[in-house]
């Protein structure tokens, strides 16, 4: 009866321990999706004209059901019920020169997710492509309260 008291007493230990290193691991390599993260500077970074120039190509490749079917359809992608999401690998070439994990495009937006952390991403997000609404084009982050930056408008 004593053996199984100190196996019980070692195994908890053992796995207190082993989730201590989980928690401090995931604490340490924590991605930054922050305003001050290095993506964000990035984002800051590129000219107002490769910006526009950003905006006049996702204007080009607006989502129809159409080009669901046919032309993104070459590309490895995943079919949203919304649009379509490609990752940079198969991205239109008319994007390769920009740094992001994924581009979404659908009938309603288009957002380049320039890092993903967990729950939350560091986004530039298109606006007026679709909707009459103002061109422009704005950083995104944060978790629950989503917070942005435009970066260039028209």
């Amino acid at each position: 009866m004593r053996q199984i008291g100190k196996l019980i007493k070692w195994s908890a230990a053992l796995l207190f321990a082993v989730f201590l290193c989980v928690v401090i691991t995931f604490d340490f390599f924590e991605p930054d999706c922050s305003e001050s993260s290095l993506e964000a500077d990035y984002a800051r970074s590129i000219s107002d004209e490769r910006l526009a120039k950003l905006f006049d190509q996702l204007l080009e490749i607006k989502l129809t059901d159409d080009l669901i079917r046919s032309d993104l359809s070459n590309y490895q992608n995943i079919v949203l019920p919304t649009g379509i999401r490609v990752s940079h690998e198969y991205s239109p070439r008319e994007l390769k020169d920009l740094k992001f994990d994924n581009v979404r495009i659908s009938k309603r937006s288009s957002r380049l997710m320039l890092k993903g952390c967990f729950d939350h991403f560091l986004t530039l997000n298109i606006h007026g492509l679709y909707d009459g609404e103002k061109p422009k084009i704005t950083l995104n982050w944060g978790v629950t309260t989503h917070q942005s930056e435009t970066l260039w408008e028209r």
